[in-house]
């Protein structure tokens, strides 16, 4: 099973503050996980609001809130995911049932919302991207600290072998479709133009070097670790108000059915499929049946938005995807987490 991190700030979200901020509270009840929500959401939105104002009030452009993601996208997160996985230990034999039974459903999902986005109309690289905003959930912001919080730290094994995998397979897979969809009428040009922007995007390359790393068992020297570490924690704040700065040049109601089904596919469709896969699929203990499901029933990450940014590409539904999905989890995944309580009963 892969190891679980020493807890940090930069790889493991907030949950410090959300632990402190329900002290006192019975750890797992539906009340703890409640505020635990509370608690990370509100600062969620808190920043994009700041990049709402910043913007608002000509503190930054239309072009330096497209540099900052820029600057997230290519340096601060593949900072972080360098960092993370390399701490992580490679799967194992063991592990292939978890993740064929998180991944089969992933990628499922993923087809349907493809042929979703076909029925809207919308452009083949714009539905890789909404197909990746329909699976891939926010597991550090929100995953690491609501398991903490739910499961204790027994519940992090299963979901950082969820995570060890997680963008390495949701990112590569929409990027190869995007570069897909531009090169469509030349076979070889857009097999070339796939294995080029694969080469050249750091966020798969962040990814394969900490894999490898780990794989090598050779650890990061103290500096090099403090250093991703500092660069690392640029990447919720930065995204978020990047995200933020870039509302007010957006009309998010345009393309709302849309968005709803997307973001139906990612709290409802996905998190059932998980745990039919998980339970009687794979036939796995019932807290890493749990985990799994709570996992996918997390809003979708700011990952999909960045990938958006870059590709320049339904930056307008993917932003309104991850703020709804965001806002609708609260509701979702505290009622997942009250039937999973009562069904222990």
């Amino acid at each position: 099973m892969v190891s679980v991190p020493s807890a940090d700030p930069a790889v493991d979200g907030v949950y410090w503050g959300v632990n402190a901020g329900v002290a006192g509270r019975k750890r797992g009840s539906v009340t703890s996980v409640f505020a635990a929500l509370i608690a990370i959401v509100l600062p969620v939105f808190g920043l994009v609001a700041c990049g709402v104002a910043v913007r608002a009030l000509g503190l930054l452009s239309a072009d330096g809130a497209k540099a900052l993601g820029l600057f997230v996208y290519a340096v601060a997160t593949p900072a972080l995911l360098f960092r993370t996985m390399a701490g992580l230990a490679p799967p194992q034999v063991g592990d292939l049932g978890l993740l064929a039974a998180y991944f089969g459903p992933c990628l499922a999902v993923y087809a349907l919302s493809l042929l979703a986005g076909r029925g809207f109309g919308t452009a083949p690289d714009g539905r890789a991207v909404m197909a990746m905003g329909a699976t891939f959930s926010n597991t550090v912001l929100l995953g690491i600290p609501l398991t903490l919080e739910a499961y204790g730290p027994a519940g992090l094994k299963p979901l950082m072998l969820i995570i060890s995998v997680h963008s390495a397979i949701l990112i590569t897979v929409t990027t190869v479709l995007v570069e897909a969809a531009r090169g469509a009428g030349n076979a070889g040009g857009t097999v070339r133009a796939a294995a080029i922007a694969m080469v050249k995007n750091p966020m798969v390359n962040s990814i394969a070097a900490g894999l490898a790393l780990s794989a090598s068992g050779i650890g990061l020297a103290a500096p090099v670790d403090a250093f991703l570490r500092l660069l690392g924690q640029a990447t919720v704040p930065c995204s978020l108000i990047a995200l933020g700065a870039s509302l007010l040049g957006y009309r998010l109601a345009a393309h709302l059915p849309e968005t709803l089904v997307a973001t139906t596919a990612k709290l409802l469709a996905l998190p059932a499929l998980v745990f039919l896969a998980t339970k009687y699929g794979a036939g796995l203990d019932q807290m890493t049946v749990e985990v799994a499901t709570l996992c996918a029933a997390l809003p979708a990450g700011t990952n999909v938005y960045l990938l958006a940014q870059r590709y320049d590409v339904a930056t307008a539904r993917t932003a309104s995807l991850v703020l709804i999905s965001t806002v609708l989890s609260v509701a979702t995944t505290t009622a997942l987490l009250a039937l999973f309580q009562l069904a222990r009963v």
